[in-house]
């Protein structure tokens, strides 16, 4: 293969390998060379009968890219392809036991999530045909696609085969992952209740303390006062029997066809603020403690952020019902830079006050975590610290230009992959706009 070829490491008569570099590319010899003046990039297309992991082929790259734009004008980047002449014995499980690990890294370098979603699996390979098994997930079956190009693009240039790479989504999966989070969940849900009532425990004790503090240590004053605060019982005891009989009387006549009273809303809405862990001081606050702190733009929310504020619209809203008398309810909500989902956790006997105040279409300003939500497969909104309404403060676009326009080329949903607006929609903003005219322009469909 060497004959009449140029070494790799020999093109640029400057460059000195480091040992480990020599080791993989000294049998290494270029193909072809190729500058493209459009994009200044200088492609090296370079010959191997062994397989190179990509991190040396980046690597060498990297090295060789300051001497090509030193022996060549204009060049802004290089480009290393390999191509690989393997002898007869290799078949596609022979490559990938050997090649796979190159494969994880390239994969990674191009995209994280895509390389997380299989990382951990088991390739299985059937003559020329590839599975990789994946979690039966939408992040999943949208980033598939991504994989399956890379694997056959790499496999037709590097090795001249042609292969089919298949997915196998596992229902399994979903629901061990769905059962996994469930229970991290209600274990967080219960230690905030212990913590709770350790604090109400301590609050109970501080109390008693005081109470012990203004014990007088004169027998005879005792005496009296425990005489007074059994009568004060009796009276009060007295009183309230009475008050009781009232009460019944009127939540009898009060009680509709649902059962429901006036007082069991008002009880309800206190126990509600209480599992919701309520105590903030803005009574604006209907869930969680506080909404404190500077909305930021979901559109610059890139990871995992901790504590964030977020103000906006939200345009999903469902619920869940799952064990130990819990529900999730999950929403999305988008200020209109983007969008993020988020979710909540509730005593079913807080469900309906809950979603009184919280509705779809409506505008809440809510503080909480931004993290990866393994479950759901990307990054959502949990640990919900506080919400409350908000106004909505979308700027209604105007056109002010006293002499109007008529637009002469605009689609509708009608046209396929050229536009999602309905027609209704775009008749009704040019009327309000002042349009006296608009031309629809769909194509490929009976009306164009």
């Amino acid at each position: 293969m060497g004959e009449g070829k140029i070494s790799i490491l020999q093109m640029f008569s400057a460059y000195t390998p480091s040992r480990s570099i020599r080791e993989q590319f000294e049998d290494v010899f270029i193909e072809k060379v190729r500058f493209s003046r459009h994009s200044q990039i200088l492609h090296l297309y370079a010959a191997s009968h062994h397989l190179i992991h990509h991190r040396y082929v980046k690597q060498l790259q990297e090295e060789l890219l300051p001497y090509a734009r030193n022996a060549v004008g204009g060049v802004k980047d290089m480009e290393l392809q390999m191509v690989y002449y393997l002898s007869d014995r290799y078949q596609l499980e022979d490559i990938l036991e050997e090649y796979s690990d190159s494969l994880l890294f390239e994969i990674k370098e191009k995209d994280p999530i895509d390389y997380l979603l299989v990382k951990d699996e088991e390739w299985v390979v059937n003559d020329s045909v590839l599975t990789i098994p994946l979690p039966d997930s939408e992040l999943a079956k949208m980033r598939h696609t991504e994989i399956q190009d890379f694997l056959t693009h790499v496999f037709l240039k590097r090795f001249g085969r042609t292969i089919q790479v298949g997915f196998n989504f596992r229902q399994e999966d979903k629901t061990v992952m769905r059962e996994a989070h469930e229970r991290r969940l209600l274990q967080e849900q219960e230690q905030k209740r212990q913590q709770l009532e350790r604090l109400r425990a301590l609050e109970q004790e501080q109390a008693s303390d005081v109470d012990l503090l203004r014990t007088s240590s004169d027998p005879k004053k005792d005496e009296k006062e425990e005489t007074n605060r059994k009568e004060t019982n009796r009276k009060e005891t007295t009183t309230q029997v009475k008050e009781r009989s009232g009460q019944q009387e009127t939540k009898e006549k009060q009680t509709g066809a649902s059962g429901k009273t006036g007082a069991y809303a008002k009880e309800g809405r206190s126990s509600f603020r209480r599992s919701a862990l309520h105590a903030a001081k803005d009574p604006e606050v209907f869930f969680g403690r506080s909404c404190d702190g500077e909305a930021m733009p979901i559109s610059e929310i890139q990871g995992e952020l901790g504590e964030v504020v977020l103000q906006g619209q939200i345009i999903k809203l469902e619920t869940k019902e799952i064990r130990n008398n819990k529900t999730i309810v999950t929403f999305h909500i988008t200020d209109f830079s983007d969008t993020i989902s988020g979710k909540v956790f509730l005593a079913n006997d807080d469900l309906e006050l809950f979603l009184e105040e919280f509705q779809k279409d409506g505008f809440y300003r809510i503080k909480g975590i931004v993290s990866y939500d393994s479950y759901a497969g990307e990054i959502t909104l949990g640990s919900i610290l506080g919400i409350k309404k908000a106004c909505d403060d979308r700027v209604t676009r105007v056109d002010r230009s006293l002499e109007k326009r008529v637009e002469l080329h605009m689609h509708t949903v009608m046209s396929d992959k050229d536009s999602v607006v309905d027609i209704a929609k775009i008749i009704k903003r040019a009327k309000a706009w002042g349009h006296k005219a608009i031309a629809i322009t769909d194509h490929g469909v009976v009306q164009a």
